[in-house]
């Protein structure tokens, strides 16, 4: 039999101790893994309300006019940040869809929620409400029906527009 060495009892409890570590480490990754998931299952927009959404047609913007076979159609609401930390809002965050679904994710050209002149983002401070405007240019021919609040986080906050008022901005003249 093999009488064992320092060296050898050395090497052996050297061997438990990087065991232990690694089987401290794994417990901590899964702990946060666990805590990672815990987290995503928050809903992104619980904190953000928009309300009081309101169409209008928009026949052109101070210098720039709709491309051809296109409108722009101006979408005004109320943002309400319940969060606890300040939301940078710009035009990009939001977008369309119409109703036969298709996504209009580059739409928005002006976003105006009292922000000083050429100054592309608003801020709205935690537990602030601010009534502000966007104005969307989109196919002649698309029906609004629904507007989007950052569609790239799951889908996003999506607001929808009322059908008659929706059907109205459809049969305006001034896009014929």
């Amino acid at each position: 039999m093999h009488k064992p060495t320092r060296a050898t009892i050395g090497t052996i409890s050297l061997l438990r101790e990087r065991a232990s570590i690694r089987s401290t480490v794994l417990v901590l990754a899964l702990l946060g893994v666990l805590a990672a998931t815990a987290s995503c299952s928050h809903d992104p927009f619980a904190d953000y309300e928009i309300a009081a959404v309101e169409l209008r047609s928009a026949p052109r913007l101070e210098f720039v006019r709709a491309h051809r076979g296109m409108k722009f159609l101006q979408v005004l609401f109320d943002f309400k940040n319940d969060s606890g930390e300040t939301l940078v809002l710009r035009a990009l965050d939001f977008s369309l869809r119409d109703t036969q679904g298709k996504h209009y994710p580059f739409s928005a050209q002006v976003l105006d929620m009292g922000q000083a002149f050429h100054t592309a983002e608003s801020f709205l401070e935690s537990e602030q409400v601010k009534s502000g405007s966007v104005v969307f240019m989109i196919p002649r021919k698309a029906v609004p029906k629904e507007m989007i609040f950052r569609f790239e986080f799951e889908g996003g906050l999506v607001v929808r527009f009322d059908e008659k008022q929706a059907s109205l901005i459809e049969g305006d003249p001034r896009w014929d």
